[in-house]
């Protein structure tokens, strides 16, 4: 699972262990537009957000993307965390399971 701005090593949450490291970082360069998930809508807000490659979502963290997109006036909704985790991973949005969503509520504090 990716948690974004956490750059290298691992750490885990729960009974899941992340790892990070510098190849995966490096050779992950997708434009927004090539997220899986990502449709017209999404890619307006991120885009709007300042968001231009998967490079620029993996330097900042859940809670951070979410405040960006809240400025350009974008409302909260899980379903964009979701989304967004799952095209991390080239996963289809439907197929999180219900431990990866509560790993996801729990960065924010829920």
């Amino acid at each position: 699972m990716y948690f974004l701005g956490i750059r290298w090593g691992s750490f885990q949450v729960e009974n899941y262990t992340f790892l990070l490291d510098a190849l995966h970082l490096c050779s992950v360069m997708r434009k927004i537009s090539e997220i899986k998930n990502f449709g017209p809508k999404m890619v307006a807000w991120f885009t709007a957000a300042g968001f231009e490659s998967e490079a620029d979502l993996l330097e900042c963290t859940y809670p951070e993307i979410m405040q960006r997109l809240s400025a350009v006036g974008v409302p909260f909704h899980w379903s964009i965390v979701y989304s967004l985790e799952m095209g991390l991973q080239d996963r289809p949005w439907n197929s999180i399971r219900e431990e990866e969503k509560q790993a996801l509520r729990a960065v924010f504090g829920g």
